[in-house]
């Protein structure tokens, strides 16, 4: 009995965050079909989101579109990530921090992408194909394909496949 009310409840949150999803669509610069949006995702600037096909969005999840942000397909988000195109600038000693304004980078994740729990992508960074990012991870420079990195500053740990693999993995086409 527990697994059936397990499975009608999860039935339940894919329908919601289906439905979340449309709500977001006429708002992105674009959404493929398939994407998932949980309970409390917030996006800012959302005209500037791009979002692929096949894509999970977890719970308090913050996207900030001003700089610009593609989503791959076949990407999963964590819940209580942080991806923000934009930050503040504080390079001007004369001025007070919040008088100096903002700067904006382009964010961009590629296809078949695992975002772990609670990470922050700075502005600027591209994360390659097939990466995984570590739970509490901050990302502050480029990921490369296949890799998996965590760590705050994010580091490359290892690739997820030899060097053979990888090259028959980037044959893959990710777009449907």
């Amino acid at each position: 009995m527990v697994s059936f009310l397990v499975s009608v409840y999860n039935k339940l949150a894919f329908a919601q965050a289906t439905i979340r999803a449309l709500f977001w669509r006429p708002f992105v610069k674009c959404m493929g079909s398939h994407v998932h949006i949980m309970p409390r995702v917030r996006f800012y600037s959302p005209h500037g989101v791009s979002i692929g096909h096949h894509v999970f969005i977890n719970h308090d999840t913050d996207i900030s579109g001003r700089g610009v942000i593609t989503i791959g397909n076949h990407v999963k988000i964590g819940p209580f990530c942080s991806i923000h195109s934009v930050d503040h600038e504080y390079s001007d000693w004369k001025l007070p921090m919040d008088e100096q304004g903002m700067w904006a980078a382009p964010i961009t994740i590629g296809n078949d992408v695992w975002i772990a729990a609670n990470v922050t992508i700075t502005p600027g960074v591209t994360i390659g194909q097939g990466s995984i990012v570590g739970a509490n991870a901050v990302v502050t420079k480029d990921v490369a394909p296949y890799s998996i990195v965590g760590g705050v500053p994010a580091r490359h740990i290892k690739y997820r496949f030899d060097n053979q693999t990888i090259t028959k993995a980037k044959l893959i086409d990710y777009n449907h």
